[in-house]
């Protein structure tokens, strides 16, 4: 029997093999490459990564190394401290500093480096005080604490007191020095040389301080001032105050056995204030001896008054022309009272007090000032002062809308009084003013006029007036005034 050869049994051919082997390989290395690449962009991205961290961990720390501190500067200077961030930081390759000023406010700005990326930054230094402006540094200093100022200064204090006009008298001044030696002088001067006015100085001693002293022999009252120097240091300016003379009293309040109750110290012509009234064991306390101390010129003891509890008091009241009491005083029986000084009265004279006599009290008593008129006032001045508005009189007429006011012909201090009235308020007819109204619900505003005489003298017064009737005619009729002195 014969076997037919099946042809689609056959192997692969050496060429297919060769064909396959040389694809698998050209595969094989594509994906090589790809897994070459996606490990080398990983590292590289990480390294990327691990360099920023460092920069931005060095830009950290130069900020708050910077921040706070009081100088900085690019070149080495005393007292200020190297900073050299670079050297935590081993792969930064380099650290430049710029140093720059704008508006009296610096700033710091630097540029950190490393495998050729460059992060640049910058900070405000609002503490710096002390700053040396430039660029390109790969270094920096800082001065952590502001230094002590080592250049001469001193402060004035106050004056001691206030010179007095006419008077010889000195103040002193004490002045505060800083980095000045003991011993030294400073340079005072009086500005523009005032007459009467001189001025020394003490050496600075032990304490750092000095004295300076203004002599006033005649000088006039005002303001002045005077001058401090010291080589290196500001210049500073006093003020010296001269017053005019005033003399002082001291007042002093005693009880009954000497006890000080007060002590006050007053100026000429001004009164003391007398203390609460003091008690004394079955006495009374009456008063303060002397009893007026209300214009001091001389120091003066003011003693306190008693009467026994068994003894009889009285209390006089003296009082002005008004009535107005103008002193009270308690007095015991059979003795007197003292009187105050009398009121002024314009255009009167004080004649004396009613009674005249009040040396023996037996009784309470009221004492009244009593006056006549001085011969020398203007009584036309005095009456035009005294005369106020006219009031309304009760005269009406119901029928005629009319309403009428009343006019003194007589004035104060024997004047006489001739009154006018403008022609739109009304007419006068026997002292008698009377209103015009145009209808029954009208207003009438015009000028009344008062001329005042007596003799050759004579004063012209002027009132506003305005009425109203607001109520129609008749009975009905309604009226208010308003009628004003014109000063």
């Amino acid at each position: 029997m014969l076997c037919k050869e099946n042809k689609n049994n056959r192997g692969f051919t050496l060429l297919e093999v060769i064909l396959a082997l040389a694809i698998l390989g050209i595969v094989m290395s594509m994906a090589y490459g790809f897994f070459s690449f996606g490990n080398k962009t990983f590292a590289l991205g990480s390294r990327r990564y691990d360099i920023q961290q460092e920069v931005d961990i060095a830009s950290f720390t130069i900020t708050n190394t910077f921040k706070n501190v009081k100088g900085i500067s690019l070149t080495e200077k005393p007292d200020y401290t190297l900073v050299d961030v670079r050297s935590r930081f081993p792969e930064i390759e380099n650290i430049e500093y710029t140093i720059a000023e704008n508006n009296e406010t610096y700033s710091l700005k630097y540029t950190v480096v490393r495998e050729g990326r460059n992060v640049e930054s910058e900070i405000i230094l609002n503490n710096v005080k002390f700053a040396d402006t430039g660029s390109g540094s790969n270094y920096i200093w800082i001065l952590e604490n502001e230094p002590e100022d080592s250049r001469p200064s001193f402060i004035i204090g106050s004056a001691s007191g206030m010179l007095k006009a006419g008077e010889v008298n000195t103040i002193s001044y004490i002045i505060t020095t800083s980095n000045i030696p003991d011993n030294d002088t400073l340079n005072v001067a009086l500005v523009d040389s005032p007459a009467g006015l001189s001025i020394t100085t003490s050496p600075i001693v032990s304490g750092n301080k000095a004295v300076v002293s203004v002599t006033s022999t005649n000088a006039e009252v005002g303001f002045y001032t005077f001058t401090v120097n010291y080589p290196g240091a500001d210049e500073k300016t006093g003020i010296i105050t001269v017053l005019d003379t005033i003399n002082e009293y001291t007042v002093t309040f005693k009880d009954w056995d000497g006890t000080v109750l007060k002590t006050e110290t007053v100026e000429e012509g001004v009164g003391a204030t007398a203390p609460p009234d003091p008690t004394r064991e079955n006495h009374i306390f009456i008063g303060w001896n002397p009893s007026d101390f209300s214009n001091i010129t001389s120091n003066l003891t003011v003693t306190a008054q008693y009467v026994p509890i068994s003894v009889d008091t009285f209390t006089v009241t003296f009082k002005d022309w008004e009535g107005k009491t103008i002193k009270t005083e308690v007095v015991p029986k059979g003795e007197g009272a003292t009187a105050p000084s009398p009121p002024d009265r314009p255009g009167y004279i004080f004649t004396g007090w009613h009674p005249a006599n009040f040396d023996n009290i037996t009784s309470d008593l009221i004492v009244t000032a009593q006056y006549e008129v001085d011969p020398n006032t203007d009584d036309v001045a005095l009456a035009a002062e005294a005369l106020g508005p006219p009031t309304p009189s009760s005269l009406s007429n119901d029928k005629s809308n009319n309403h009428s006011v009343i006019l003194i012909p007589l004035g104060s201090y024997g004047t006489t009084i001739n009154w006018s009235v403008t022609n739109n308020v009304g007419s006068i007819t026997g002292g008698i003013l009377t209103f015009k109204f145009s209808n029954p619900n009208s207003e009438v505003t015009g000028t009344l006029t008062a001329t005042i005489s007596k003799g050759s003298q004579s004063e012209v017064v002027t009132f506003t007036v305005s009425v109203i009737n607001s109520g129609g005619g008749g009975p009905n009729q309604r009226f208010s005034y308003n009628i004003t002195k014109n000063e």
